[in-house]
C-alpha cells in the first residue's frame, strides 16, 4: 500500500523485489489488525524475506517496517 512506498523512499524499485513487497503487505495487515505482537510481526517478516529471498531483503523488511513503525508513532 501507499505506506510501504512511502517508507521504501530511500529504496530503489528494483531492491524492492515480489518476495519483499509481499512480505511487506502481509506483515502491515498483521499490524493494521493489532492481534499480532510488533516484535513477532517483525521478527516473522524479516526470517521470511531471507528464507525466500536473500540476507539484504531481510534487512530491507525491517528497515521499512521500522520506518512505518517509527512514523506512526510520533
Amino acid at each position: 500500500g501507499a505506506r510501504s512506498t512511502e517508507a521504501a523512499v530511500d529504496w530503489t524499485a528494483a531492491r524492492l523485489g515480489a518476495v519483499e513487497r509481499n512480505v511487506l503487505r502481509v506483515a502491515l495487515e498483521e499490524l493494521d489488525e493489532g492481534e499480532v505482537p510488533l516484535e513477532v510481526v517483525l521478527d516473522e517478516a524479516v526470517t521470511l524475506a531471507k528464507r525466500y529471498a536473500s540476507d539484504d531483503a531481510g534487512r530491507l523488511v525491517n528497515g521499512i517496517l521500522g520506518r512505518i513503525v517509527k512514523e506512526e508513532a510520533a
